[in-house]
């Protein structure tokens, strides 16, 4: 039987802490010892988040590549064909996404997923920037005019607003302030003296009287 050595090196480390804490020490030593105990134990616990985390996140991020592709499977013009079972797919990983994205316990893992999410949404945004997208009849199957029931209609749903931006999400361009971007020089080089110009164009058209 395999024994994980740093697991079982820590249990005898914590056994030793606490034979010293029953074992008539002075109030101080028995302090520091639960002041010990409580520092392993939050590294312990830490740790396995981190662990945890790193799993999930792996699946997480297959679950957003899955579904869009299960969605652009049959891609061969600038929008997926209206198959059914592509749009509950792809519905059902991002679902599942979605749930794995919430047990997420800690910081570094959360940004990691949220770029990804940042990724996939755009890519689903641009799928679905498509005026034929604005006609009913994409999602309708016209062999069938008394109930004409193609695409399953919470499947659109699901990841119409997953390609959507979501209020709740933390914008980190509005925790920028513009006056510490000008401070770290933005406008060097072709694309920095284009920026300036821009600027210069935009404090005019704010200062400019009323008409």
């Amino acid at each position: 039987m395999n024994i994980d050595i740093t697991w079982w090196s820590q249990i005898n480390m914590d056994l030793e802490l606490l034979r010293t804490i029953f074992a008539g020490a002075t109030p101080i030593s028995v302090l520091i010892a639960f002041m010990v105990l409580r520092t392993n134990k939050k590294k312990q616990n830490e740790d396995r988040d981190i662990s945890y985390d790193k799993e999930i996140i792996t699946q997480a991020i297959k679950s957003l590549e899955w579904g869009f592709a299960s969605l652009t499977i049959d891609k061969s013009s600038n929008m997926p064909h209206p198959v059914r079972l592509n749009w509950l797919t792809s519905a059902r990983h991002i679902l599942r996404y979605n749930k794995l994205r919430d047990t997420v316990k800690t910081n570094t893992y959360k940004i990691i997923c949220a770029e990804h999410e940042e990724y996939w949404r755009h890519k689903f945004y641009l799928l679905f920037k498509n005026n034929n997208f604005m006609f009913g009849s994409y999602f309708t199957n016209s062999d069938k005019p008394k109930y004409p029931e193609n695409i399953e209609l919470r499947s659109a749903m699901v990841l119409s607003i997953f390609s959507q931006w979501n209020n709740e999400t933390s914008d980190p361009i509005l925790e920028l302030d513009e006056a510490a971007l000008i401070d770290q020089k933005p406008f060097k080089g072709d694309l920095g003296t284009g920026i300036e110009h821009y600027y210069n164009i935009l404090s005019d058209a704010k200062n400019a009287p009323p008409d």
